[in-house]
């Protein structure tokens, strides 16, 4: 991820905005490597993390 930093006033100072790779950032693999790990699948909702209150990233088990 790259960050960027945004003032919003004086009394609050700055925010800092999170910008997630577009890459998949997790690969599912076949074999029998595959049936230990407890992450099936990530799916990156949103690109840009501005609102801590809405989902950017869903995890499948």
């Amino acid at each position: 991820y790259t960050t960027s930093e945004v003032y919003i006033s004086r009394a609050c100072g700055f925010k800092t905005l999170f910008e997630m790779n577009a890459n998949p950032p997790f690969v599912h693999s076949d074999g029998p490597a595959s049936d230990t790990k407890w992450m099936k699948e990530v799916q990156l909702q949103k690109t840009n993390i501005n609102n801590e209150n809405e989902t950017h990233l869903s995890i499948f088990f």
